[in-house]
């Protein structure tokens, strides 16, 4: 399938190949290149650095980031051999690298609208689609799309409102994936942060733990947690986990994709 691309300038749309569309130079932007070129003074020495100068030079001032450095967060340990699919993709990859699709078209079957957006979008790198209807009074398609990478994501973020697809311009975004509850005692009684913690062990990487004070219905001061959790798929998991029935997990927003 080729990509439909939108003209910037308000002309009719053009149909392209796979590669996105050339970015438009202007007269502004050659002036400034120009500028910043002639603003750069000449070096009051006159003899050259040596390659192993400027190496040195950038070391001083560059840390270089180690690989260790970078922590993500884990699948759970039960989804580690899992193959990639729409069902489970939430579960494999961040939520940073999914993209939400607006503006489909409410004339195509939601069947169809998955198979040609996941054909159009996975130009931009493996990923796993997922159609579903808006919540509230009308009911409209929209898209989700789980990257395998923040880089596949990202490419495709930089298209928003220059694909079309069924003689429409798509919307795309970064997907707010709801990860988020409040977590504590059925009883109200206060609950300690290590007591979250070893409450959720297993069922998934935390984002965040944090342990807020409330007063009970009786007057009473107590705490409750507000646990993130580092993957959609293991935040839904744990809504239904019955290992939890002595406990209070309470959405602070809705689960959609």
């Amino acid at each position: 399938m080729a990509i439909h691309y939108v003209e910037q300038n308000g002309s009719e749309p053009s149909i392209s190949g796979h590669s996105a569309p050339e970015p438009i130079i202007t007269k502004q932007d050659v002036d400034d290149h120009s500028a910043s070129d002639s603003s750069v003074p000449e070096s009051s020495s006159s003899v050259p650095s040596t390659p192993e100068q400027t190496v040195a030079e950038s070391a001083k001032s560059v840390k270089p980031v180690k690989p260790a450095d970078i922590k993500t967060p884990a699948p759970r340990a039960d989804r580690l051999n899992q193959t990639p699919t729409k069902g489970n993709a939430q579960g494999l990859f961040l939520p940073d690298c999914c993209v939400f699709v607006g503006n489909l078209s409410i004339k195509v079957a939601p069947e169809k609208l998955e198979e040609d957006l996941t054909e159009m979008i996975s130009v931009f790198g493996r990923c796993h689609v997922k159609i579903k209807m808006s919540q509230g009074m009308k009911k409209l398609p929209v898209g989700f799309v789980q990257f395998e990478n923040t880089k596949s994501a990202n490419a495709a973020l930089k298209q928003n409102k220059t694909l079309m697809l069924h003689n429409r311009v798509l919307r795309l975004e970064s997907s707010k994936a709801k990860r988020t509850a409040n977590f504590g005692y059925l009883s109200d009684a206060p609950i300690k942060q290590s007591e979250v913690s070893d409450a959720l062990k297993g069922l998934g990487s935390l984002e965040g733990i944090s342990v807020q004070h409330f007063v009970t219905a009786e007057g009473k001061e107590s705490t409750f947690g507000v646990v993130t959790f580092a993957y959609p798929d293991d935040y839904a998991d744990a809504l239904q986990a019955s290992r939890l029935s002595n406990f209070a997990l309470t959405l602070l927003t809705t689960c959609f994709f």
